[in-house]
């Protein structure tokens, strides 16, 4: 949900801890990326853009998964994990109470996809779609659009997503002609 909702690479996400996470407020920020290295394991550091380490509004539907989340954490970490559990809160955790891989997340949405008969498709595709149907709705500003999905400005952003959108290119045309065209 974290990928789809707010468009959150799978290393931010597994980076995410509790202390991350504004319940009350509906808020979540980015501080950290966890990133496989060859040769070092797991690496954990700022996020790919300096851009992307911020706090971000939260959907409501997706503040709501979280708190429910969070009860069952609490008792997973409590009656599963135990005296195994580290103190890291991190959103995600192994059953031996260290925080996941960043391919588990990759794991989880691969199961996810056969469970429901999804299209085959990269766990970034959720964060594609999410910035696309911002896009798409015509309603949120593009400097609002690249900010949360933690790019330095608008042009990247539009640059790599608006050609999604190449058929409201010629939407654009007939909408202009229309109005220009001798009747």
């Amino acid at each position: 949900m974290i990928g789809i909702y707010m468009g959150r690479k799978r290393g931010e996400v597994a980076g995410l801890k509790w202390t991350d996470i504004d319940l009350e407020n509906g808020e979540m920020t980015v501080e950290r990326s966890r990133s496989p290295v060859a040769g070092k394991g797991v690496v954990e550091k700022e996020p790919k853009s300096k851009y992307s380490a911020k706090t971000y509004a939260m959907p409501p539907t997706l503040t709501k998964h979280l708190k429910k989340y969070r009860e069952w954490w609490d008792g997973y970490v409590e009656n599963v994990i135990g005296d195994k559990y580290q103190g890291e809160p991190y959103l995600f955790l192994q059953y031996t109470g260290k925080p996941t891989y960043p391919s588990t997340i990759y794991t989880w949405w691969k199961k996810l996809q056969k469970k429901y008969g999804l299209k085959d498709v990269h766990y970034h595709s959720l964060r594609k779609t999410n910035i696309s149907v911002q896009y798409a709705s015509n309603q949120i500003p593009s400097e609002i659009i690249a900010g949360r999905a933690g790019h330095a400005n608008d042009r990247v952003t539009k640059q790599n997503y608006l050609t999604l959108f190449k058929k409201d290119d010629h939407k654009t045309a007939a909408i202009v002609d229309s109005l220009f065209a001798a009747k």
